[in-house]
């Protein structure tokens, strides 16, 4: 039997692809990214190679970086426990000069059938939970929080590009959309 996140990968992949919409130009442009076995970072341009890929890996954490004029907007990424109960999407927004302006994080728990909805602000130096909202994982209904929703350990929030562990990706987008593929550790 399938782990729930491997039914839901594809809802998020096509997710990702709706969000970046068509083909890129030399202003917009995408690269796929996922952690692969070997514990390294790969890169991809074409998003069907990138899907086949994620498919045969398996991998737990994956996503897509943004470029408008040439520099990082956006990064979304998901990430999954192996028993397939819990899956998080984070979506940071760049600011023109690459600093994390904002995260919006979506935490979905199966058991519980429940989806926490958290918007992090930027004060004093770091991101502070804004928000958060619960809801219906089927419905989307509101829930008022009776017990507050599983706690995962800790994931982190990245205040700077250079934080992501697939930052060397990013700065190796040129290759990756000249070669198709690139790795890193």
């Amino acid at each position: 039997m399938m782990r729930r996140s491997e039914l839901l990968w594809p809802i998020f992949i096509l997710c990702l692809g709706a969000a970046y919409g068509g083909p890129s130009d030399s202003e917009n442009r995408i690269f796929y990214f996922l952690r692969s076995g070997r514990n390294q970072w790969c890169g991809y341009s074409d998003r069907v190679r990138w899907q086949t890929e994620l498919k045969r890996s398996g991998s737990n954490t994956y996503g897509g970086v943004e470029f408008k004029n040439g520099y990082p907007s956006t990064v979304r990424m998901a990430q999954s426990d192996s028993s397939g109960d819990w899956v998080i999407n984070d979506q940071y927004e760049l600011d023109g000069n690459g600093k994390i302006a904002q995260l919006k994080r979506v935490i979905k728990f199966f058991p519980e059938d429940e989806s926490e909805e958290q918007e992090f602000r930027w004060e004093s130096g770091r991101f502070v939970k804004a928000g958060s909202v619960l809801r219906d994982l089927h419905s989307q209904d509101l829930m008022s929080p009776q017990h507050p929703i599983f706690e995962v350990s800790p994931l982190p929030v990245f205040v700077e590009k250079a934080e992501f562990p697939f930052a060397q990706l990013v700065n190796k987008a040129k290759e990756i959309w000249s070669t198709g593929k690139s790795c890193s550790p």
